[in-house]
Parts: structure tokens; sequence; C-alpha cells
């Protein structure tokens, strides 16, 4: 399933349409603040891609300023001229499925878009390598995984952890 978002970049006028393929953690925050559920809860949503999705679509179209709209995946899917950023929210390419690739036609991603995979492990996944390879800005998913680790550390112990220093080790525990 691709999602496509459109609101605005920054505080001017400026817009961004970003691709979001799978649904991933931003679709479970939003379910779990539209249906009121804290983060101990076991969620309790349909498991319908089209429905999930459409439901997702809702929520970002009702309670915030970005536009979206769904497209379920069911073909290569060719990202839009007007994309500025593509997500790979799924667990594509994640270990050790390390040879799964999202279908996705290559020749649409575009030299200066933004291509983001949350898969952290291993961080350069098939997509980063593609995007990588046709000149797009990379994001891989060591970010996110530090991130988490800084957040998850100042909440259990109230110590501020270096990002650097982990993202550091990350990257040489996985030579990169």
């Amino acid at each position: 399933m691709s999602q496509r978002l459109s609101g605005p970049a920054q505080p001017q006028s400026t817009q961004s349409e970003v691709v979001t393929c799978g649904r991933g953690a931003p679709e479970e925050l939003l379910r779990r603040a539209e249906h009121g559920q804290s983060f101990d809860e076991e969620p309790k949503f349909q498991q319908d891609h089209a429905v999930r999705g459409g439901e997702l679509v809702g929520v970002i179209n009702d309670k915030t300023p970005a536009r979206a709209d769904l497209t379920v995946w069911n073909r290569t899917y060719q990202v839009s001229p007007e994309a500025d950023i593509v997500i790979n929210a799924t667990s594509i390419g994640l270990y050790p499925h390390i040879h799964g690739r999202l279908d996705i036609d290559l020749e649409s991603l575009k030299p200066g878009m933004v291509v983001a995979d949350v898969v952290p492990s291993p961080p350069r996944t098939n997509l980063i390598r593609d995007a990588e390879a046709r000149g797009c800005t990379i994001v891989d998913g060591l970010g996110m995984l530090v991130n988490q680790g800084v957040i998850s550390i100042k909440y259990w112990t109230g110590i501020d952890a270096d990002a650097a220093v982990m993202r550091g080790k990350l990257e040489e525990i996985y030579g990169v």
C-alpha cells in the first residue's frame, strides 16, 4: 500500500508531496491517538490493508492540514514526478530477508528526491542502494533506531545519550 501526503513542508506556503509505502509506526501512532489508546494497550484495529489504509487517510484528512490519498499497491508502483519524499515504512528488506525489494519503478526515483527507509538492519537496504545510485538523497533506518534509543535511555535513566556515539558504534558493527 502506498499513501501520498501533501502538506506544508515549512511555515511558508511551500508544499511537499510524500509517498509512504506501507503503514508502519506513523500509522500506529495516529491510530492510537484517534482511538484514545495509550501505548500500554494492544491495538484493536482491522487487519484489511485497504480498510486500514483508508482509515489512516481519513484521520490525516480530518485531523491535520495535510491532504492524503490511498493507492492499494497491487502492481509495480510508479512514484509521482511531483513527489519530493519517498518513505519505506514496511519491513521489506529487514534481516533476515535482506534481498527483499519494494515493488517500485526505480526509474521513477529522481535525483534530489529524498528516499528514507525505516529498516535499520541492514542499514544499506536495496532501496537505499538503488535510490543512491539514482542520485537521491538517502536516509537510512539507523537514524530512527539511534533516536529511539536516545529517547528510551533518557526516559528510563534520565541520561542524555550521545546519538553520534551510538550511530558510530552501529556503523562500526554493520561495517558502513
